[in-house]
């Protein structure tokens, strides 16, 4: 990473993805020896340059984790990380309503399918960046209110079960389509 800063080629055409990748396993590095400072500048570098949002998924789920590891400060990583969610379409309210909880349980419902909660332990473990933020964020949740912890729950638990179960999942504007088997269902935000 030093020799292609050195010759002014990180980021460029040619090196983009080794560039990110770099940087993408420096971040990581540098979070788990616990130099969360240097992660920072890693994280920052990712963000500002990396040029679609999935490539920025590392970067933003280290940022959470490095405000919790080094502050422990859950609250603020429970609304950095929502302020990040919502990027990817997901606006999940700090303070959710009555209305905005039972729309959840019902997605949460449709994406179980009749199946047990206890189906979610033969699962193959999933290596997905947005699966790995909202569990972050679902760390984060246990210093919030028991309603906010129960949201970001259930939205894990739906997301998990539509990656595993329905292995098409794409994003349409601000909505999350799900296609089960012939039928397509929409999750819109809101």
């Amino acid at each position: 990473l030093e020799r292609l800063k050195a010759a002014g080629m990180t980021w460029t055409k040619d090196y983009y993805e080794l560039t990110r990748q770099l940087y993408d396993a420096l971040l990581v590095s540098e979070y788990s020896s616990g130099a969360y400072d240097a992660a920072r500048v890693a994280i920052d570098e990712v963000v500002q340059n990396a040029k679609t949002p999935d490539e920025k998924l590392i970067a933003y789920t280290h940022c959470v984790m490095c405000l919790m590891s080094e502050t422990s400060e859950y609250s603020r990583g429970a609304e950095e990380g929502l302020e990040i969610l919502s990027k990817y379409g997901f606006d999940i309210p700090l303070s959710p309503t009555k209305t905005v909880m039972a729309k959840e349980e019902m997605k949460y419902k449709l994406a179980l399918r009749n199946r047990s909660i206890s189906c979610l332990t033969t699962l193959p473990i999933q290596d997905d960046s947005l699966l790995a933020l909202c569990q972050q964020i679902n760390i984060c949740a246990i210093c919030k209110s028991i309603h906010f912890l129960f949201l970001i729950a259930h939205t894990y638990v739906s997301l998990i079960l539509m990656f595993v179960y329905h292995h098409r999942f794409w994003k349409v504007g601000r909505h999350e389509v799900v296609e089960l088997e012939d039928n397509p269902v929409c999750f819109e935000e809101g």
